[in-house]
């Protein structure tokens, strides 16, 4: 297995989306995914053409290949509410656009069982650390976090000398081990208010 950490230029002053998650196997249990490929990483961008934030990041479990995807996406998008899914193998993760907020982690969780795979959701811990040190969160909490924090999304936006980091994470690891981890390494962190998934960096919701 393999870690990957992906670079995304985005709109709108989100401007780094970095991925940090292990892959599974290659199809039928080979290491031939299309997303697997030796000489290089995944491809970080294939299906995030979006200036808008997602909503909600789910964990997808039982995986084996590209060609699982389809399914899950397919699946997620049959949710009323739901009004984008992309689905992405090599990391694992469903990232979902929703027309409101108040749809049920269950319904989501539903619809993946359905389709064969199962759905984990994810947190979001949002953070301010200086402008300088935010590109290294992601490696800072997977050297002290190990597996525990896999998968792992973290999406990084510019503002002057600060920068606010999201991090979506598995609920088993709570903000406060973060804050942790990132002030054992120095870094100067500070846990911004909780806000709900669905908190787009200022931009308005909508298709």
């Amino acid at each position: 297995m393999r870690a990957w950490n992906n670079l995304l230029i985005l709109g709108c002053g989100w401007v780094i989306l970095v991925t940090a998650s292990v892959g599974g196997p290659g199809c039928c249990g080979s290491a031939s995914s299309r997303r697997s490929d030796p000489q290089g990483p995944p491809d970080a961008g294939h299906a995030l053409g979006e200036t808008r934030l997602p909503d909600r990041v789910l964990a997808i479990g039982g995986m084996t290949c590209g060609g699982c995807e389809k399914p899950v996406q397919r699946a997620l998008g049959q949710v009323p509410g739901v009004s984008r899914v992309s689905v992405d193998y090599s990391s694992g993760l469903a990232r979902l656009w929703l027309d409101h907020e108040d749809i049920p982690a269950t319904a989501m969780a539903g619809a993946v069982s359905g389709a064969g795979f199962q759905a984990r959701s994810l947190r979001n811990t949002d953070l301010r650390v200086p402008r300088s040190a935010a590109a290294t969160v992601a490696s800072t909490l997977k050297r002290g976090l190990g597996t525990r924090i896999e998968p792992m999304e973290v999406t990084i936006r510019l503002q002057g000398e600060t920068a606010m980091v999201r991090v979506w994470h598995l609920a088993s690891v709570s903000a406060r081990e973060l804050e942790k981890e990132l002030r054992e390494a120095g870094l100067e962190v500070e846990v911004l208010p909780r806000q709900g998934p669905g908190m787009t960096g200022g931009q308005p919701r909508g298709r």
